[in-house]
C-alpha cells in the first residue's frame, strides 16, 4: 500500500511541476507579445507557402519557354 501512495505522490509532484513550468512561460509576456508572436507564426506559414508558389511558377515557366520559343 505504501508504494502506491508514494507513486501518486510522486505522479502529484510531477504533475504539478510542469503546470508551474507551463505557467511561468506565459507570465512573462503581455497580451499584446503573444498576438504579435501568433501573428508572426502565421506570417512566417504564409511566406512558405508563397515561396512554394513561386518555385512551382517558375518550374511551369521553364517548361512552357521552349513551347513559346518553338511556336514563334
Amino acid at each position: 500500500m505504501s508504494i502506491l501512495a508514494c507513486l501518486i505522490g510522486i505522479l502529484t509532484l510531477m504533475i504539478s511541476v510542469s503546470m508551474q513550468v507551463q505557467q511561468m512561460e506565459h507570465d512573462g509576456k503581455t497580451e499584446e507579445e503573444l498576438n504579435r508572436a501568433i501573428t508572426n507564426r502565421d506570417l512566417k506559414k504564409e511566406a512558405i507557402k508563397i515561396d512554394q508558389d513561386i518555385k512551382n511558377l517558375e518550374q511551369q515557366l521553364k517548361k512552357d519557354h521552349p513551347t513559346v520559343a518553338e511556336l514563334q
